[in-house]
């Protein structure tokens, strides 16, 4: 039942805030996770859940869930308070809590939650600097996964035929600019 809550909310926090404000389209690898900073090996999706455990390690927990809507099993690894969601074998979303990983792809300087956005990329409006080079803030307070927020990044994934996907991502930052959650779906 809470992971039905979960996908729900999660699927309403994005289509809600992409409503609210243009969606901004990125690509997927600008959600890859690496275990540090250095590393040149990331985990993007599509991967499978072997390439994830030999690239972050085994996690703490393993969980299995029956998506009732689209008569598939899904795989949860949790890292701490941390879930990757696998769907018939890959790598299909992320509820990131912590700032354990980077996030981008090896050779950026990427992020991870607890980075903090620049004075300069929190003056939301034309011409203000994008969060981490890449995201649009939304200076918009709000409440989503039982987490009130200050500002939020969120849009769609672009596809590589042009155009965007269904899937999508959201990046909350509390009072200070603070990432403090990361989900994508």
């Amino acid at each position: 039942m809470n992971a039905i809550l979960h996908r729900v909310v999660v699927a309403s926090v994005l289509v809600a805030s992409s409503m609210a404000a243009q969606a901004q389209a990125v690509r997927t690898s600008v959600f890859e996770l690496r275990p540090s900073q250095s590393s040149p090996q990331a985990v993007k999706y599509g991967d499978t859940q072997a390439t994830v455990l030999r690239v972050l390690g085994p996690p703490t927990k393993t969980s299995r869930f029956y998506y009732e809507i689209d008569r598939v099993w899904a795989t949860f690894l949790h890292y701490g308070p941390n879930e990757l969601h696998f769907v018939g074998g890959r790598l299909a979303s992320m509820v990131l809590h912590d700032g354990r990983w980077v996030i981008g792809p090896p050779g950026t300087p990427g992020f991870r939650v607890g980075s903090v956005l620049s004075k300069a990329a929190r003056q939301a409006g034309p011409g203000a600097p994008l969060a981490f080079g890449i995201f649009e803030v939304e200076n918009k307070p709000g409440r989503a996964y039982n987490l009130p927020y200050s500002a939020i990044s969120s849009g769609n994934f672009k596809v590589p035929q042009g155009g965007v996907s269904d899937d999508g991502y959201a990046i909350l930052y509390n009072a200070q600019g603070k990432v403090i959650h990361v989900v994508t779906n």
